[in-house]
């Protein structure tokens, strides 16, 4: 509960854990969550592994014991938030990239020549290295501005490659 973009600057509720999905890449376990607030202000909220079956619930009954101090704190923190957050969304669309990468490299096969697939696996293999050194609650403005950079070189390297696997799938 709190005003704050991120958990651990507001009040932990409750919490639960879905257990038991299998592991996969980015983007492929589909899980299904609901949330729902009754009349009385009882927040339920629940999870389900579309693959799997499995499945997990909690119900939170409402707490109205937000100060006017965790408000002004919101306030004054909003723009430092804003960064942290552009900094996640900055990594997690790079990771997103390489595994794209990856997966358009294995299907393009011999349709790119040996100078282009060195070119984008050079650039993927940097960005991979930026991602896994910079943790986004320890980024400060030059590390995003580099994996901005190594993200846009990759984005421009990999257009054709996207546009084959593209091509492709719609035969």
């Amino acid at each position: 509960q709190g005003e704050r973009q991120f958990v651990k600057d507001n009040t932990l509720l409750g919490n639960f854990k879905l257990s038991g999905i299998k592991r996969a890449m980015a983007g492929v376990p589909q899980i299904e969550v609901t949330f729902d607030i009754d009349v009385n202000g009882i927040l339920t909220v629940a999870a389900k592994d579309m693959g799997t079956g499995k499945a997990q619930q909690i119900t939170i009954t409402s707490r109205s014991n937000l100060s006017e101090e965790a408000v002004r704190e919101a306030e004054m923190y909003e723009q430092e938030d804003g960064e942290r957050k552009g900094y996640y969304e900055l990594h997690s669309e790079s990771e997103v990239l390489i595994a794209k990468t990856e997966q358009a490299l294995k299907k393009a096969g011999k349709q790119l020549d040996r100078s282009e697939k060195h070119q984008i696996k050079s650039a993927m293999n940097q960005l991979k290295k930026s991602v896994v050194k910079m943790k986004p609650m320890k980024m400060q403005e030059n590390d995003a501005q580099q994996l901005q950079s190594e993200k846009a070189n990759l984005e421009n390297l990999t257009a054709r490659l996207f546009s084959l696997a593209e091509s492709d799938e719609n035969r």
